[in-house]
């Protein structure tokens, strides 16, 4: 679930929480969200709620079912237009429930109103400075009530996300306004559950905050270092497969140079042609006019495939057509004392050839 402050000029910064819950993202994607959806709606407390950055308006949704009064707001149009269609397709008992605002959470007046929840899940990685967020936040909820929540654990290279969360850098941002009361680990992903203080003094808490620091400073200095090995890895391995490509085409083309030809073009053992497999007979006909040189192929018995050829003059290579769906092909000749000879290929699409090379004339 995603909001910023500034719409991004990006081509697809779209959230897809609604689709993945519901399995439009593949089964795996489905049930990690699902987990952490029904995470996010079973630490609601109270009856109103207000979800920022609700985004395609799963847990409105889920949360307008039980009962729940709840606000969602989010900046994306897109995204909004979704959850209206889902919700409008609810019975009217839920939609009532359900308010969807089209804002900038920032900027957005609420006219004073308070809630019992707040639910901020995946909208903190994607901001410049959250704590402006969980201080707005802090002025909806009295003391006693709640604030739910989540964001990627570690890096996550999304292009849109400009902060990396372990555990202490939340509780950091929250511990002025917030004591947390629960945390859950999913994997890519941790939630928190934090309540209101009354007053606005850090949260005495059970572990040395300073070690808590630093160890998470140099996991993420060892996980940076492993990503940024894995690109390069990676980016090696596809320059490789390229250069793999390249050599593979050229060694096929020198295969086709030196299939062994025999006199009379007949297969020397069945040769399969789709699922016909019999001896075939390649025969090629040439025909010299002006100083072009018509050359028309004919495979007995007769399969559809796709032919190749190419000109030997004076035994050099001179001129190729790859590939030919046609079994005609006209080539221009070069001057005079050359030996022409035309080497014609069939090939089916599973590569299987049969070919034939034909000695012309010399050109007086």
């Amino acid at each position: 679930m995603s909001e910023t402050k500034n719409k991004m000029e990006l081509s697809d910064r779209h959230d897809y929480i609604t689709e993945a819950y519901f399995g439009k993202r593949g089964k795996g994607f489905m049930r990690k969200t699902q987990a952490r959806i029904n995470w996010i709606c079973e630490m609601v407390e109270g009856l109103s709620v207000l979800d920022v950055g609700c985004s395609q308006g799963i847990v409105p949704l889920l949360l307008g079912r039980e009962g729940k009064r709840i606000v969602g707001i989010d900046s994306d149009p897109q995204s909004l237009s979704f959850a209206r269609q889902m919700v409008g397709k609810e019975p009217i008992s839920v939609q009532s429930q359900i308010t969807l605002i089209e804002y900038d959470f920032l900027s957005h007046d609420f006219n004073g109103e308070l809630f019992d929840t707040i639910l901020m899940t995946e909208i903190l990685e994607h901001l410049v400075s959250p704590e402006e967020f969980v201080n707005k936040a802090s002025l909806m909820l009295p003391p006693g009530s709640y604030l739910v929540v989540t964001v990627p654990f570690g890096i996550n290279d999304f292009v849109d996300h400009k902060q990396t969360f372990y555990f202490a850098g939340v509780e950091k941002l929250l511990s002025n306004k917030f004591e947390v009361v629960g945390i859950q680990f999913f994997g890519e992903w941790i939630g928190i559950k934090a309540k209101r203080k009354s007053g606005n003094n850090s949260a005495t808490t059970g572990y040395p905050k300073k070690i808590v620091e630093e160890l998470e400073t140099s996991f993420f200095n060892i996980e940076r270092r492993l990503r940024d090995n894995l690109a390069k890895a990676s980016s090696e391995l596809k320059k490789k497969s390229d250069e793999l490509l390249v050599l593979t085409e050229k060694h096929d083309r020198l295969q086709e140079e030196l299939v062994k030809q025999d006199d009379i073009g007949i297969a020397s053992g069945p040769i399969i042609f789709g699922s016909i497999e019999k001896t075939h007979q390649l025969n090629v006909h040439t025909q010299m006019v002006g100083s072009s040189l018509k050359v028309e192929c004919s495979l007995l018995p007769e399969v559809k495939v796709e032919y190749a050829f190419y000109l030997l003059v004076d035994g050099e290579r001179k001129d190729v057509s790859w590939h030919t769906p046609e079994n005609k092909i006209s080539f221009d000749l070069p001057g005079a004392g050359s030996l022409i000879e035309v080497i014609a290929f069939a090939r089916d699409s599973s590569g299987e050839k049969l070919s034939r090379r034909v000695k012309v004339s010399s050109i007086s």
